[in-house]
């Protein structure tokens, strides 16, 4: 079965469907480890030159976000660790593709699958969907904008901005879609690295296993 239809071309989206987690708030030592590694993989006066970096700022300045104000998540991670900080403790699941996110300089997105209809589609916003974000807040969705949205027509994620309340990660959830978004001047190869280092710490780390994959 398909998993994701992309009509949104500027994008490429590779998808895993990961089952039988057990998400808890446990933070392992592989997540630790891999915060020190990305201290020393990156300096902050380099960020603004490491192409993976740009892509995604680029990316952000051409749906009209600026990413001086609103930094890409992989980005903003990077710069919490290297401001001495952990991340964010959210659950282990989430702890892990952050991690991960922070390495490979990489955005993701996970999702509780039972709560999606597949397959999904990502397409750009009409520019009046809305969408109750994690957190609480509802946002509208700018025109142009890149979303996905679930065979059932329910809008669940502004992809690189921000992620729905309602399909998010919980200690409830069994069954994840993990999905990568790259713009195009990423290499594809580069993309399908990082998810695939995503998807295996998290099975690592949770006791999920890897069914369906879609690249």
């Amino acid at each position: 079965m398909k998993i994701l239809k992309n009509l949104y071309p500027s994008l490429y989206a590779p998808c895993i469907i990961i089952e039988n987690v057990k998400v808890s708030k446990s933070i392992s030592q592989e997540i630790i480890d891999l915060e020190n590694e990305v201290r020393k993989k990156y300096k902050l006066d380099d960020l603004i030159n490491n192409h993976v970096m740009r892509a995604y700022r680029d990316f952000f300045w051409s749906i009209g976000i600026d990413p001086t104000k609103e930094r890409p998540s992989s980005e903003a991670l990077i710069r919490r660790l290297l401001h001495g900080k952990t991340l964010y403790r959210i659950n282990n699941v989430v702890n892990a593709m952050n991690a991960v996110s922070a390495y490979t300089g990489i955005v993701f997105s996970a999702f509780d699958l039972q709560k999606i209809e597949l397959p999904v589609i990502l397409r750009a916003s009409e520019g009046h969907e809305k969408l109750k974000i994690i957190g609480g807040d509802e946002i509208t969705i700018p025109r142009d904008f890149p979303i996905l949205i679930d065979n059932n027509g329910e809008i669940f994620s502004a992809t690189v901005y921000r992620d729905g309340e309602k399909t998010k990660v919980t200690l409830s959830t069994k069954q994840l879609l993990l999905i990568a978004y790259i713009p195009t001047p990423i290499e594809r190869a580069y993309g399908l690295k990082s998810i695939k280092m995503a998807s295996d710490l998290i099975c690592k780390v949770s006791g999920g296993k890897v069914v369906e994959k879609q690249i």
